[in-house]
């Protein structure tokens, strides 16, 4: 997916990089945010950062919890939240 910049040209919405090596942390770019992404190192580790699992499984949570807020906002709608 692409977004425009301010002058119009495409830009990506989100990039990762690392090194070509193959170990070590890459690094995500999505918007304003930056994060490590983790998992196997290559060498018999694990490198620091949620791994691409766990970045998918948190997205499609937010996804969801938007979805949700959304709706009952639309049917105005009172959720108790507990923690």
């Amino acid at each position: 997916m692409t977004s425009s910049n301010d002058d119009g040209a495409p830009r990506p919405q989100a990039v990762v990089a690392g090194d070509l090596d193959g170990a070590g942390t890459l690094n995500g770019r999505a918007g304003a945010s930056v994060f490590s992404i983790g998992g196997p190192d290559g060498r018999g580790g694990t490198a620091a950062g949620a791994n691409p699992y766990e970045l998918l499984s948190a997205s499609l949570a937010a996804c969801t919890a938007m979805t949700i807020r959304l709706q009952a906002r639309r049917r105005k709608s009172r959720f108790l939240t507990s923690r």
